[in-house]
């Protein structure tokens, strides 16, 4: 996937957890339509998040989808500081060495594995 993210401008995808770790990990604009039908609409939440950050935009599936997802390539594509806002928005959500700093703020698992976590 790391390859298709690196290929792409902008990811137009659902909002399931993972997904979105991987978009912003990849530092790419994303376009989220949330799956309707997700328990208790975690995965509108799980935009909503993304989108009050201002890394993602959120369009939900009705019948105005497709005109909505038209109007917002569109605007992206000819507003690259929007785009590139996006991408940055995401990527700084997520830092680098998550594993470290979980590890750095609990001292006790951090002598138990002596944040190996982390080492590659």
């Amino acid at each position: 996937m790391d390859l298709l993210y690196d290929w792409s401008d902008i990811v137009i995808s659902r909002a399931g957890s993972m997904t979105l770790s991987e978009i912003c990990k990849a530092g790419r604009a994303a376009i989220l339509v949330p799956f309707q039908y997700a328990t208790d609409r975690h995965q509108y939440y799980n935009a909503k998040f993304l989108e009050e950050s201002m890394a993602a935009i959120i369009i939900e599936e009705n019948d105005s989808f497709s005109k909505v997802l038209n109007n917002y390539l569109s605007k992206l594509y000819s507003d690259q500081e929007i785009l590139l806002k996006l991408s940055k928005n995401g990527k700084n959500l997520f830092p680098e060495d998550s594993s470290a700093i979980i590890l750095n703020n609990i001292p006790e698992l951090n002598e138990t594995y002596n944040n190996t976590a982390s080492k590659k």
